[in-house]
């Protein structure tokens, strides 16, 4: 390659010197500078012959010192080269530039020219950006822990699905996308609940709903789901997000304690809208229902979402900087759990536990924590988001039932009639010493706790003692009948469906018989007559009447 002369160049020397980019002319024999024109002097501090005295070298950090002989090395000085390099700055400053070098002659020695664009802004831009991004892809790895997130178009048709509901769902990501949410519908749901969901997504409106779906293995699971549909610059839909929170274990206690509704919900921080991804995880805390608590690694907050400041009356500048425990513990709460949270954040875990909490005017209620960690690159924790979840009423259904089910079995063991108490197979739960003494005399058999009643009832009058208990099992409140028994005896028998709330039979009671020792002598006592009417001969056994009594139902 034959090299140009810039100095007897009066064209080339002009375009080098009235440059608005800085330029310099550096010797490729020791890098020292042999020429810069105005606009390096500008942009760089030093003035020219400060410059003249400098080699290339000193211009740069010395981290970078090896990969600039590196890249002198193995790169040829007689072809022109560009790259993206480190100087510093008269003052210190440590800028990103972009170098493109022309191999010349400059005074007759080989030099290269170079012409600097300084990129320092946007490789802070890009600094920033990758920042973010892995920001947001830690938050995510926190979100997808707890909450569950789909994204339809504007037909119902997936787009994405995160890690949390390919793994509740048991169906793979590939097998989801480009499919509709019937594939894990339930069918529990009718026209009508579908109807209003999407009347208002159509009408640009969130939805919120319980929804039952079914896994691959066809097991249902319940979701306590928002549906929010994400509308473009015009107004129409682009794009519909679910945000779901598992509530299986919440519909099961439901069952077990029959009529209770309590919302099991965990939740999301607050991203700043800078990608799409992003907006898709704000909407998740935007839209939560209850409280979370981020802390640094030192256990302060460091944000609260509504939820939290509207239930603890705290404000979020009050919150800021403060331990969670200073606000919200009190006298009553529980130490021992306190200590098991406070080992696990130090050492890096999550953690679920129930804690009494109190609020700024020292209301008390209970919270369920679910604390999920945020670790760095290398592994350190830096944040932990909080998920609390108000189960106040939970706790006080629990104690209800349980106080209720020890009343049972007092009125059941202190009272002097004769009373048993069945569940809804008829094996027997309870029973009081009158009852144990009355199947003794009457029937010549033990009764005992888990024995179907029915063994202990002749077999004359099973039909119909089965037949009544069913009835009463259907909600019927009493039901008195003649029954066959040895001896002679009369029986009274009245038996009581002891309903829980909302039409369940989780609990039946039969209360009696009480039975009353009567010579029949061939007459037949009815409940509806103070008087004995004449009647066939029964045998050994008789037919003996019902007599009326009368009780109130004892309801949990």
């Amino acid at each position: 390659m034959i090299l140009t002369e810039i100095s007897s160049e009066v064209g080339l020397l002009n375009f080098f010197h009235y440059n608005y980019s800085p330029m310099f002319i550096v010797s490729t024999e020791n890098r020292q500078f042999l020429e810069v024109n105005q606009a390096a002097i500008n942009h760089y501090g030093y003035t020219r012959e400060e410059f003249l005295s400098l080699t290339l070298y000193q211009i740069k950090p010395k981290e970078d010192i090896d990969l600039l002989n590196s890249f002198l090395q193995q790169t040829d000085k007689n072809v022109i080269n560009k790259n993206q390099w480190r100087h510093i700055k008269k003052n210190g400053e440590v800028i990103w530039v972009t170098v493109q070098a022309y191999p010349i002659l400059f005074q007759g020695k080989q030099a290269m020219m170079s012409s600097v664009v300084d990129i320092s802004a946007d490789k802070k831009h890009e600094e920033t950006i990758q920042k973010i991004s892995e920001e947001l892809s830690r938050y995510q790895t926190a979100i997808n822990a707890a909450t569950i997130v789909s994204i339809t178009d504007d037909k119902g048709t997936i787009q994405y699905v995160n890690a949390k509901f390919v793994e509740i769902s048991g169906f793979k990501s590939y097998e989801l996308i480009g499919k509709t949410h019937r594939l894990v519908s339930s069918g529990k749901h009718n026209k009508a609940f579908w109807l209003d969901m999407w009347v208002h997504i159509r009408q640009g409106k969130s939805w919120r709903g319980e929804i039952c779906n079914y896994t691959k293995n066809k097991e249902p699971y319940w979701l306590d789901a928002s549906i929010i549909p994400v509308l473009d610059e015009y107004g129409a839909i682009e794009k519909v997000v679910a945000i779901c929170n598992d509530i299986t274990l919440q519909k099961q206690r439901e069952c077990d304690i029959v009529g209770l509704n309590n919302e099991l919900a965990l939740t999301n921080k607050a991203l700043e809208q800078s990608t799409a991804r992003l907006e898709i995880m704000s909407l998740v805390a935007q839209y939560t229902q209850n409280m979370v608590i981020i802390i640094d690694a030192l256990g302060k907050i460091i944000w609260v979402n509504d939820a939290f400041c509207h239930k603890t009356e705290y404000s979020f500048a009050e919150a800021l900087g403060q331990y969670p425990s200073a606000l919200l513990h009190g006298p009553e709460t529980n130490l021992d759990t306190y200590y098991k949270i406070k080992n696990a954040v130090d050492q890096g875990y999550g953690f679920s536990y129930e804690l009494l909490h109190y609020t700024k005017s020292k209301k008390i209620y209970w919270a369920y924590l679910d604390g999920q960690c945020i670790k760095n690159q290398a592994g350190e924790v830096e944040k932990y988001v909080i998920v609390l979840t108000d189960v106040s009423e939970l706790k006080r259904q629990k104690e209800l039932v349980m106080r209720s089910e020890s009343e049972l079995n007092a009125l059941i063991s202190n009272t002097g009639g004769i009373h048993v108490l069945l569940d809804e197979n008829l094996y027997v739960l309870n029973y009081n010493l009158a009852a144990a003494n009355a199947s003794d005399m009457l029937f010549q058999k033990p009764l005992s706790k888990g024995i179907n009643v029915l063994d202990n009832v002749p077999t004359e009058s099973r039909n119909d003692f089965y037949y009544l208990t069913q009835l009463a099992l259907q909600g019927t409140a009493t039901i008195n009948r003649e029954v066959r028994v040895p001896h002679n005896y009369l029986l009274a028998s009245k038996l009581y469906s002891n309903q829980r709330p909302y039409g369940q039979s989780n609990w039946n009671c039969f209360y009696g018989p009480r039975y009353y020792r009567k010579k029949t002598r061939g007459r037949q006592y009815h409940e509806n007559q103070n008087a004995f009417e004449p009647s066939r001969n029964y045998g050994k056994y008789g037919k003996l009447g019902v007599r009326p009594w009368y009780r109130s139902t004892y309801l949990v």
